[in-house]
């Protein structure tokens, strides 16, 4: 059943991304709370990720911010300044939402909040902004397990 949800969660964030905006030949910011050693996110859905960017074609990279907002800021600056198509972020401080958002609207970037509780003001400020997640049950119990 967890191995479905994540499967589901990265095809909807994908085609979220893909509705938000054109994608071209430019890589998708993917960005994390944690660090590649402890991601916080089950390994099933990293995959059900990776799969669903290479049926849809589309090139990403990943970003770890390591459990710190201003590096994830900073990482995002740097895939705006280098022209990504996009930005996937997983918040470390979802305080900062509606910041990552003015900038994504500043550059004509969608942009897809997952796996995290993003504020329906924020999303409702920008028609290409989406938040992809669960139940807090779900996710709690994920945590937990892992």
């Amino acid at each position: 059943m967890k191995k479905l949800l994540a499967i589901t969660l990265a095809l909807v964030m994908v085609l979220t991304l893909c509705a938000c905006g054109t994608i071209n030949d430019s890589a998708v910011a993917v960005l994390w709370s944690g660090d590649n050693d402890k991601a916080l996110v089950p390994n099933s859905l990293l995959n059900a990720m990776d799969r669903a960017m290479y049926i849809e074609n589309i090139a990403y990279a990943h970003y770890a911010a390591k459990g710190d907002q201003s590096v994830q800021l900073q990482q995002i600056a740097d895939a705006m300044h280098d022209g990504c198509a996009g930005l996937l972020v997983e918040l470390v401080d979802p305080a900062a939402a509606q910041q990552i958002v003015d900038h994504a609207k500043e550059h004509g970037l969608p942009v897809v909040f997952f796996n995290c509780t993003v504020e329906e003001a924020v999303v409702a400020s920008y028609d290409k902004c989406a938040v992809v997640t669960t139940d807090e049950a779900t996710l709690a119990a994920t945590y937990g397990e892992m």
